[in-house]
């Protein structure tokens, strides 16, 4: 059964201590620790969060479409309720094992494996 084991602000911080200067338009990089519950460490996921007003400011900005992929979309920044949104995701992958749960989890995370092939 997969685990979170650690959700970080890519400058490093504790997700608790991420404050963004507006609320209610914010984009932030997340990095996850993904992994087998009852073993040691866990693979890399990154998952952006942001709210609908820095999705139509970004793309207004940008002028073009904006292609969205691994982003949980919220209204306000509120640190509890991402990381209780992110552990429901992975809890729905219980059951499932580790190989094919990290696959379906990358669905939903930007997967350090992902298209990673060992072919020769």
């Amino acid at each position: 059964m997969p685990v979170l084991k650690s959700i970080m602000t890519f400058d490093g911080g504790e997700i608790e201590n991420y404050h963004p200067e507006l609320a209610h338009n914010f984009h932030v990089q997340l990095h996850l620790s993904i992994g087998p519950s009852g073993q040691p460490g866990g693979h890399d996921y990154t998952l952006g969060v942001c709210t609908p007003t820095w999705l139509e400011h970004a793309v207004s900005a940008e002028g073009r479409p904006m292609w969205g992929r691994h982003l949980l979309i919220v209204n306000s920044f509120d640190a509890a309720w991402v990381r209780q949104s992110i552990e429901r995701r992975v809890a729905g992958c219980s059951g499932l094992d580790w190989p094919v749960a990290a696959e379906r989890l990358a669905r939903y995370f930007a997967w350090e494996f992902e298209d990673y092939s060992n072919r020769a």
